[in-house]
């Protein structure tokens, strides 16, 4: 679980990513991109593990959940503000996460 951030090779630096537009199947595409085997993800809105270290240039995150990596998916760079609290967060499971509408768990 946490913050996600993004290395644009381009820019040579990090990059956070707003929660707009960012959904499970997002989620599920950066725990692969991180080389998670895990088979589900989740995303986190509203900063739930604090402020990112730097800028945000990735919003409107959009990904079927079957890309292998982020890189795969489409996105606008920095094309909307994303203020501080709105920044993109994801849970990576090896288990199918069911979602309570409160709390996740891993289902067994």
């Amino acid at each position: 679980m946490g913050g996600v951030e993004v290395y644009n090779k381009e820019r040579k630096k990090w990059y956070g990513i707003c929660d707009t537009g960012f959904s499970n199947a997002a989620a599920t595409v950066v725990c692969r991109s991180l080389g998670l085997d895990y088979i589900d993800g989740r995303s986190i809105n509203g900063s739930a593990y604090g402020n990112i270290s730097g800028e945000v240039l990735y919003t409107n995150v959009q990904c079927t959940g079957q890309e292998k990596d982020f890189t795969e998916c489409s996105y606008d760079f920095n094309k909307s503000k994303c203020d501080s609290g709105m920044y993109a967060s994801v849970m990576c499971s090896n288990k199918t996460i069911v979602d309570t509408g409160e709390i996740c768990f891993s289902q067994f």
